[in-house]
């Protein structure tokens, strides 16, 4: 069908107009409404009038959805691009982060505060504070304070890396 699709160069929208004038839903129909609001049957004279209108509607139906198929493959090019610049605008938007501006002497402060009263494990602070980032872990591993105090095996640990069964010791 002969379908033209106009797009705004401004912004893109996306419009549709059909060359030819389409009959609306509303229009008036060569059938009385008793007979179409009704159980009346028709004259038979009525018959072809009929038929042809439902032909001519049907046609128009497939035509209509020819149109919305066409604007669909549209508005889903234009709904992915938009998803895709909401995931750049975001990224953006986290590089603008005042927490990426914090000074690392700062940082370095408040990681002390993360630090447990005993000796830390594996699974506490600074491990886990300098694994958030490569900046972070810079500012940890230059803090010789964090790292003080470190429990390097723990039994829990010993069990979990060594094999018993294997008797060799763990390495």
């Amino acid at each position: 069908m002969a379908d033209i699709i106009h797009s705004c160069p401004n912004c893109m929208a996306v419009s549709y107009s059909d060359p030819k004038p389409s009959p609306s839903t509303r229009d008036t129909t060569p059938i009385s409404s008793d007979i179409l609001y009704t159980n009346n049957p028709p004259a038979d004279a009525q018959i072809p009038s009929i038929r042809d209108y439902i032909s001519n509607g049907l046609a128009r139906t497939t035509h209509l959805n020819e149109a919305i198929a066409s604007l669909q493959v549209s508005l889903d090019k234009l709904i992915e691009e938009r998803d895709a610049l909401d995931i750049e605008i975001g990224k953006h938007k986290g590089a603008l982060s005042p927490l990426r501006r914090i000074p690392p002497e700062i940082l370095s402060h408040i990681f002390t505060f993360t630090l447990p009263s005993h000796c830390p494990s594996a699974d506490s602070a600074p491990w886990i504070v300098s694994s958030v980032c490569a900046r972070w872990r810079a500012i940890t591993l230059s803090q010789p304070r964090l790292w003080s105090c470190r429990e390097l095996l723990s039994w829990h640990r010993y069990q979990y890396f060594h094999d018993p069964h294997a008797g060799q010791p763990f390495r």
